[in-house]
């Protein structure tokens, strides 16, 4: 996605924020990016006329609120400096973060504090004079098994409804994120444009169920917890939204509430951690790609805190699938910025999770939120796809992938050119030779790529849907262009020459793979897929999967042949979640071991984990664990080991 400037444009509002701004950087710059990284305001092709300057009518009318709310600031602000002049504090090391959640203004005397102070004054004082809404769309992500549950406290028993628990199964607790918004998907009312409550914005809460072997018995018991980061204490103190919608809306209105969040905040898009677990140096954190990382305790899953490498890192975000290298233990991941040059950084952190060993900036041209990262034994592998730009931009052919060794610096960074699509996940890569080999799971356009306008249910079906065969296509950047398949690039770095091909013939559409983590940056056979039961996905117009799909790469190597595929069905009715691989102890085949996932009944309304056997995938799994409540749809998890 590239970097967008909003010059003129913006009007009188930018404008006045920019006079009161105590950052160094411009507080709207960010706003091309959000959560899941979908464009805020695009001026590519026909978006350019969003991007005109507001009528006069509308500018003064900013303007007046701004004022208006100087104004009500002016009593608390005097009252905030005289205090401040009479306890100034010296202002800490750039390199040290402030402590999350919530980031406040810096407090300083001076004119700095003052600044600051003034920042955030008015920013409240609009709120006040506009008088706060809350609004509630009629959205399905807020209905069935997407709606949100509440804590439920102390970890409550788990009841086994059929078979058992293997006797080598590790003692451990399998951990999954995934959006929970805590008002139940009500938002504060833009107060330019419009703007929508996003499912990707909902809080992130944790689903533990814990298995622990004592003696020659399994204890099971099951805990949910929001993870407690910035923007969920900001809510939870204010007892409502009170941070704004950044990702779907009228290009003003995720402006305005961008700027806004950062003035009050000290954020722009809502920090959740709603998207990733994983675990390294002992550690075991919560992610998403537009903050840091923050460590939780899996015992009680309290929220530890805030974790930026000892402040380190160059970034003000990480992203949510870093890959831990099995020999080295080392931890590889990425950040990005919209506002400097260089737009990303990839760095090399030490097994014990206490040192960036090696940090190095990497300029593409353009910033691109990546979600996802590979390694090989050699060479770290980034994608610069267009995730979240303008679909008519699909057509301009501007995808990437770099190579770079692990330990290189910015000048040794290869990019090579590939046909257009959109990846969020890649399955594994590895060094063949002199070619490195990456297999992803690949679509057309990111089903992020929406507008507004648009009716969205109908959209996402007619993207999981080909066109009749012998017809044209209706819409060829959306008539099944949300088909997700096992894709495969094959980079020769002698040649230069890239091999790409899909992977499969069938209609089929995959998402949330994973592998024995044993095997990442090696020479894989195995990966585990969940796949869409298409017709529900197409009725309902969002995502179901209805199975998973254990995917053998062995009948494709060496750049022919299709996967052969096993799947293991949920049942009618049933839909379920990414499958994470716990090794069997002691095991030195890759697929020695089993699937753990979270499943939801629809004909009962209960949820369950189970416990499948990987070597004996399509079979019934040889545990399934009752709930004690409800498990919503969610992201992405980790077995969490017991120490």
């Amino acid at each position: 996605m590239e970097a967008v400037a909003v010059g003129s444009s913006v009007g009188s509002l930018s404008a006045q924020f920019s006079k009161v701004s105590s950052s160094p950087k411009p507080v709207h710059a960010n706003l091309s990016t959000n959560l899941r990284g979908s464009p805020v305001v695009d001026i590519s092709r026909r978006n350019r006329s969003l991007c005109r300057p507001l009528p006069v009518e509308s500018q003064n009318d900013v303007n007046l609120s701004l004022k208006a709310g100087a104004r009500c600031a002016m009593k608390f602000l005097e009252e905030d400096v005289k205090e401040q002049q009479t306890t100034t504090k010296p202002k800490p090391d750039s390199k040290v973060r402030p402590p999350l959640p919530p980031r406040e203004v810096p407090k300083h005397g001076g004119i700095e504090g003052a600044v600051g102070l003034l920042t955030k004054a008015i920013a409240n004082g609009i709120f006040s004079i506009l008088q706060y809404k809350l609004l509630e769309d009629e959205n399905i992500y807020t209905k069935g098994n997407f709606a949100p549950v509440e804590e439920i406290g102390d970890k409550l028993p788990v009841q086994i409804l059929s078979g058992a628990i293997p006797q080598n199964f590790p003692s451990g607790t399998y951990i999954r994120t995934g959006p929970n918004p805590m008002f139940h998907g009500k938002y504060a009312k833009s107060i330019v444009g419009s703007t929508k409550f996003h499912w990707f914005e909902g809080d992130g809460m944790l689903h533990a169920t814990y298995i622990e072997k004592r003696g020659d018995e399994y204890h099971l018991s099951y805990k949910n917890k929001f993870v407690e980061a910035a923007g969920y204490l900001v809510d939870k103190e204010a007892g409502k939204p009170l941070v704004l919608q950044t990702m779907e809306g009228s290009p003003w209105g995720l402006l305005i509430n961008g700027l806004l969040n950062q003035a009050r905040f000290g954020f722009q898009s809502k920090p959740t951690c709603n998207t990733s677990i994983y675990v390294h140096g002992g550690r075991v954190f919560a992610a998403s790609e537009n903050n840091l990382p923050y460590e939780i305790n899996v015992s009680d899953l309290s929220t530890v805190g805030v974790f930026d490498f000892k402040g380190a890192w160059s970034m003000d975000n990480f992203t949510a699938h870093p890959k831990i290298d099995p020999k080295t233990k080392e931890l590889i991941g990425q950040g990005f910025s919209v506002t400097e040059k260089p737009h990303n950084a990839v760095g090399v952190i030490s097994a014990d999770g206490e040192t960036l060993i090696h940090e190095i900036g990497l300029d593409s041209g353009r910033t691109c939120l990546n979600h996802d990262l590979a390694i090989t034994e050699r060479y770290i592998v980034i994608l610069d796809f267009p995730i979240c730009i303008d679909p008519l931009q699909i057509l301009e052919g501007k995808s990437k992938i770099g190579v770079l060794p692990r330990y290189g610096d910015s000048n040794s960074v290869r990019w090579f050119t590939v046909e257009t699509c959109s990846m969020f996940h890649i399955i594994n890569a590895f060094d063949d030779g002199n070619e490195v080999v990456i297999h992803g799971l690949r679509s057309k356009m990111s089903f992020l790529n929406t507008d507004m306008n648009l009716d969205k249910a109908k959209w996402y079906s007619r993207g999981l849907t080909r066109s009749p065969p012998g017809q044209e296509e209706l819409d060829p950047l959306s008539d099944g262009a949300l088909l997700t398949y096992p894709y495969e690039w094959r980079i020769d770095l002698e040649s230069g020459n890239v091999t790409e091909r899909v992977l499969v013939d069938e209609e089929i559409s995959m998402e949330m793979p994973r592998i024995n983590e044993s095997y990442v940056g090696r020479k894989h056979r195995y990966g585990y897929v969940i796949c869409h039961d298409l017709d529900q996905s197409r009725k309902e117009g969002v995502p179901y999967f209805g199975e998973m799909s254990k995917i053998d790469f062995s009948s494709c190597e060496n750049g022919k042949g299709r996967l052969s595929i096993e799947s293991h069905h949920f049942g009618p009715n049933r839909y379920g979640g990414e499958p994470v691989f716990v090794p069997k102890p002691g095991s030195t085949e890759e697929d020695d071991g089993w699937i753990i996932t979270y499943v939801h009944d629809m004909n009962t309304g209960q949820s369950e984990a189970i416990i499948v056997d990987a070597k004996k995938f399509s079979e019934e799994p040889v545990a399934r664990l009752l709930l004690p409540c409800r498990v919503p749809f969610g992201f992405h998890g980790a077995y969490v080991y017991d120490q």
